[in-house]
């Protein structure tokens, strides 16, 4: 195979070290982030090129009839029509109660001084 020297500055090795695993080299890391990226037709022809053993097809047939005795529940969910409330609550409170449910990645809050 035959090979070529380049030059990089000081940054640009950094961002490619730090997606090299230790038992990649660079040229492969640089292929892998700049090389051929998927398409459906590479995978069309990935799955088409794909073997299934008859006892995985028929293990696949049973899981979907068995799924067709037992199908699966969804949880119940009241109608947003039969939600009624008589308080209305300020942008300010709501981004509060929110940040208390879903905290924010990072420390970033929706305007709650933080404690």
């Amino acid at each position: 195979m035959a090979v070529t020297t380049i030059t990089i500055d000081l940054e640009a090795y950094d961002l490619l070290s730090r997606h090299k695993r230790d038992e990649q080299s660079f040229s492969q890391v640089i292929k892998k982030h700049f090389g051929p990226q998927p398409t459906a037709g590479r995978f069309l022809e990935h799955v088409r090129s794909l073997r299934v053993s008859e006892s995985a097809l028929d293990a696949l047939e049973q899981q979907v009839r068995a799924r067709h005795t037992e199908p699966a529940r969804a949880a119940k969910r009241t109608p947003r029509s039969r939600i009624r409330s008589d308080r209305v609550i300020s942008g300010a409170e709501l981004a509060r109660k929110a940040d208390d449910v879903w905290p924010s990645p990072r420390g970033h809050t929706t305007g709650r001084p933080s404690p």
